[in-house]
């Protein structure tokens, strides 16, 4: 469709928010001097409890929910690459799970693993990671699916070919992201549609228009499992996949 875009300059590493800092304690050494892998280093005297991880992370949470993560406008590249974070869940809570992921502006992503050193000294070592774009566990389907989607249904219309397919390990939330909440869901849950939805959403709308009511829409769904390919519309038959 068009030439890919160049990418973007990285931006130098921003400053440790205060808040971020809180995380690991105020008094926490920060090296200054960037590089793919930072480490904040403990004095000796602070203390380092999950209790206070806890409190102060979710108020750094908060704090980040106010900021527009995705001020940027959307390139138009051949292909996108976009995370989202997905909340921690109950059983993690039980079991004295931290959150280690933070979101940042324009697809950056750190995580900061908590680590100890063979002097028991206590260090948290920061990965930054970058992609097309980065969203938060508290954003909607809604809000993805217009930053991610919407855009590839028009171009179809106009001509063009799209794909989109969500990857991840299992519990990592690929069917709530691409199909929305259960039937089963609370009330409050089930306007939270999938991208799946979503997308057909605007593609029968836009099959009422009269220029494109000669058009007709096909579906197809399959499952890639074990090397295999299943149709699900079709007793989850196997299908060869031809080249």
């Amino acid at each position: 469709r068009s030439a890919r875009a160049p990418s973007p300059p990285v931006a130098p590493r921003p400053e440790v928010s205060p808040s971020m800092r809180s995380d690991y304690g105020q008094d926490a050494d920060v090296d200054d001097n960037y590089t793919d892998t930072d480490s904040y280093e403990y004095n000796h005297s602070s203390d380092y409890n999950e209790s206070d991880y806890d409190s102060n992370h979710n108020a750094s949470y908060h704090n980040n929910q106010a900021e527009d993560t995705h001020d940027e406008p959307i390139v138009d590249m051949a292909i996108r690459v976009v995370v989202r974070k997905r909340p921690i869940s109950k059983r993690e809570l039980g079991q004295g799970d931290r959150d280690v992921m933070e979101v940042g502006r324009r697809g950056q992503v750190l995580i900061h693993e908590p680590k100890t050193k063979v002097d028991l000294t206590k260090i948290i070592e920061t990965q930054e990671f970058r992609f097309d774009d980065a969203f938060e566990a508290h954003e909607t389907n809604e809000v993805i699916y217009s930053r991610t989607i919407k855009h590839l249904v028009s171009f179809v219309f106009d001509g063009g070919k799209a794909s989109c397919f969500a990857y991840g390990q299992t519990g990592s939330g690929k069917t709530f992201s691409m199909m929305g909440s259960r039937p089963d869901a609370p009330a409050e849950a089930k306007v939270n549609a999938g991208l799946y939805v979503l997308a057909a959403r605007d593609i029968f709308t836009m099959v009422q228009e009269p220029q494109f009511r000669r058009l007709r829409v096909f579906v197809s769904c399959f499952e890639i499992y074990s090397g295999k390919l299943f149709d699900l519309l079709n007793e989850r038959g196997i299908v060869k996949c031809l080249e």
